[in-house]
């Protein structure tokens, strides 16, 4: 739980966003598709996501995020290995 408010702009949008994911997952869930049409809605989404990674430029941001997490958990590691 974050201990500070979000600005009432961005919990609007951030609200809105999370209202259109589970509508989207209500679709898919409720549609008369079997498991193979299921299986290419979320090839399909999956691809749309990583192209707008690209190009909206966020691919870097997700990438400095994980590397920051490898670097986090590589620390974690060795001060427990040299602690033990």
């Amino acid at each position: 739980r974050n201990p500070f408010a979000l600005p009432s702009e961005y919990a609007q949008v951030l609200a809105e966003r999370r209202a259109a994911v589970r509508d989207l997952q209500a679709l898919v869930h409720d549609s008369e598709l079997d498991a193979t049409g299921k299986e290419e809605v979320e090839s399909a989404m999956r691809a749309y996501f990583a192209d707008w990674l690209v190009t909206s430029g966020n691919l870097r941001q997700v990438l400095d995020l994980v590397n920051l997490d490898r670097e986090a958990a590589a620390a974690a590691g060795a001060a427990g290995a040299s602690a033990g």
